[in-house]
């Protein structure tokens, strides 16, 4: 890392790493991309002085969270932090529940990350979905047959489904609905 960055950021990258016991080379090169090693390092408080503040979040934890949740890519808990901290002093929970509830809503805020960036790179012109289709517009399309097609099971046993006949029947809404419901069950599509 001597050769990509000046010395003295190497050793801030180092003492950063040594204070949140990092002892990874890439979450020390992350240090450094993220240019952490430039912040101060939040000064280490008794664990007394922690406890006796449980109810008021210190300053120097918040201080000291930020940056380790950015170095392991969960900068998403920095949003639900302060409400779900509200409501374990509220409710009573127990640290593994508090745990549990800011840890599913990280993992929650990332399935809809990625389902969004599946739905821009599948680039839908329009919203159709299933849900939308008017069934009884055309009768000859068997609705039992687009709605077992729906649940993407032909995508699994690796069959091909094509959508054939005259302009205006609704091909391309069918197609888009069931590249929607892929998306959805975390397939990729591309349109």
């Amino acid at each position: 890392m001597l050769e990509t960055y000046p010395r003295d950021r190497a050793n801030g990258a180092c003492r950063r790493a040594m204070r949140f016991d990092i002892r990874n080379c890439r979450e020390i090169k992350k240090i450094l991309v993220e240019v952490l090693d430039k912040e101060p390092l939040p000064e280490r408080l008794p664990v007394e002085l922690v406890v006796a503040a449980a109810p008021e979040a210190p300053r120097f934890a918040r201080d000291e969270l930020v940056p380790v949740l950015k170095m392991r890519s969960l900068g998403g808990v920095l949003q639900t932090l302060p409400l779900r901290r509200q409501q374990a002093i509220d409710e009573g929970l127990d640290h593994h529940e508090f745990l549990f509830r800011l840890l599913a809503d990280e993992l929650e805020r990332r399935e809809n990350k990625k389902l969004q960036d599946r739905l821009e790179r599948a680039t839908f012109g329009h919203g159709k979905t299933l849900e939308d289709f008017d069934f009884l517009f055309n009768i000859k399309l068997p609705k039992p047959t687009n709605i077992d097609l729906a649940t993407c099971r032909f995508v699994e046993r690796h069959e091909a489904v094509l959508l054939v006949g005259p302009t205006g029947v609704g091909k391309s809404h069918l197609a888009q609905a069931m590249g929607h419901r892929a998306v959805r069950r975390g397939m990729n599509v591309s349109s």
